[in-house]
């Protein structure tokens, strides 16, 4: 591996009702593989421009009551010097913010799928920037106490139209009742599990999501 590559791999897990069909149809299982690819790649070039470009690589094999896929992703940085100084989003990081791997601290909308599913399709009314936590927003949605305070990078890839399609794309196995489960993680980190009611939250959100205009910045209140 040269020293401006990383890689990181990560199994997804698509689970259907009946536990004895370790089948998957072609026709929903290639879109959702390329998906899995151009959501990734879309999160990149929205995180860090032109300072990386990542590949996508698939594995797959098969496990009792799901079809089980191993990827790994290549992040191959176009400047050594933004290697040296972490100027950039690394690989786990941006895998991370996805919510493609999952861990303890990330919070309920610490991820891309994360939020989506919080979101539940509900109108955004108001998004502002926290002036004393930078890459922190407050954000409001429709509805009565409905404020979280949630990271920029995250908020940025769940306005990214690409990325929300990709979403779509990698869920569609799921949809209208034709799977029971999909989950996310590595053999070190958990697995995150979302559920058809998920899935509809998620979609719901995807479909609702386009560009929403900062606010004037704002100071919590200690």
């Amino acid at each position: 591996m040269a020293d401006d590559e990383t890689r990181q791999a990560f199994q997804v897990q698509y689970v259907g009702e009946n536990p004895d069909d370790h089948t998957m149809d072609v026709e929903e299982l290639g879109p959702a593989l390329i998906a899995f690819g151009k959501m990734i790649r879309a999160a990149n070039d929205e995180l860090n421009q032109d300072k990386a470009r990542v590949r996508v690589l698939v594995a797959s094999d098969f496990e009792h009551r799901c079809f089980h896929i191993n990827f790994e992703v290549v992040q191959i940085l176009k400047d050594i010097t933004d290697f040296l100084q972490s100027n950039h989003v690394e690989l786990a990081e941006l895998l991370k913010r996805l919510g493609i791997i999952v861990t303890g601290t990330a919070g309920i909308v610490g991820s891309v799928f994360g939020y989506l599913k919080w979101k539940r399709g509900r109108k955004i009314d108001k998004v502002a920037e926290i002036k004393d936590s930078p890459g922190t927003l407050v954000l409001k949605i429709e509805g009565d106490n409905n404020t979280i305070q949630i990271s920029k990078d995250v908020f940025q890839l769940a306005q990214n139209r690409e990325v929300l399609d990709a979403v779509e794309e990698a869920l569609a196995p799921l949809q209208n009742g034709r799977g029971k489960t999909i989950k996310f993680g590595t053999d070190e980190v958990r697995m995150v599990e979302y559920r058809q009611r998920d899935v509809e939250d998620i979609i719901a959100s995807c479909e609702d999501g386009g560009p929403i205009e900062l606010a004037p910045q704002i100071r919590t209140v200690a």
